[in-house]
């Protein structure tokens, strides 16, 4: 459980929280490009790929780096009583939900405003009277 303790402590849960809703997201806008702009299917995949490759390697950087004032320190170099980490959290906090709610309004946008025109253009006709 000390581990866990010390995970919230530096963060480390909300980095990666943050990084996969915008991870998710830039794959999200990344998929409407390649529809609309006739990008390759290969580029979605690479996308994927380098945002689930770059999360471990974001949590073990969100483990050994603290942001301070002065700029990023090794963890092992801040002072625990000196340490922001809290309003840095609070700052990812404010990160995590702005971005929910882009990715709410895109998901909004995308079932009501989208749905209308694909469904009219797949719906089956019947030429009976």
């Amino acid at each position: 459980m000390i581990f866990f303790a010390e995970l919230k402590r530096r963060n480390v849960v909300r980095v990666g929280i943050a990084y996969v809703i915008v991870g998710w997201l830039l794959a999200q806008i990344a998929e409407f490009a390649t529809l609309h702009f006739g990008a390759p299917d290969w580029a979605l995949k690479a996308l994927v790929a380098f945002v689930i490759l770059g999360l471990p390697l974001i949590l073990v950087f969100a483990w050994a780096f603290e942001l301070t004032p002065e700029g990023l320190k090794l963890e092992k170099h801040v002072d625990r009583e000196k340490s922001i980490t809290a309003q840095t959290g609070r700052k990812l906090d404010f990160i995590i939900i702005v971005v929910m709610a882009i990715a709410l309004i895109y998901m909004v946008a995308d079932k009501f405003i989208a749905s209308p025109e694909t469904q009219s253009e797949s719906a089956p006709t019947d030429s009976r009277s």
